[in-house]
C-alpha cells in the first residue's frame, strides 16, 4: 500500500524510483493475503500510469509475475494497464 501511495503522490519522483518499486513489487508478491494481493494490484495500475516506458516495464513485470501459477491474477492485472 506503501508503494502505492508513492506512486500516486509523489510527483518529483524520476522514473529510476519506479522501476526499483517495480522490483520490490516483484518481490512482494510470495504473500498470499488477498489485501497484499490488491496492493500490488493498484501499485502496478500507478505506476503504469505515470509514462510509457514505466508502463512497458510493468508489463514486463507482469510477464515476470505470471511464471508463478499463484500469482496469475496479480500477472494479469499488470498486463492490463
Amino acid at each position: 500500500a506503501t508503494i502505492w501511495a508513492l506512486a500516486l503522490h509523489d510527483k518529483s519522483a524520476d522514473e529510476s524510483r519506479h522501476l526499483d518499486l517495480l522490483s520490490r513489487i516483484a518481490s512482494a508478491t510470495a504473500e498470499p493475503e488477498p489485501i497484499v494481493e490488491k496492493a500490488i494490484i493498484m501499485a502496478l495500475g500507478a505506476i503504469a500510469r505515470r509514462s510509457p516506458a514505466l508502463r512497458t516495464a510493468t508489463q514486463e513485470a507482469g510477464r515476470q509475475i505470471g511464471a508463478n501459477p499463484a500469482r496469475r491474477r496479480v500477472a494479469k492485472a499488470a498486463q492490463r494497464v
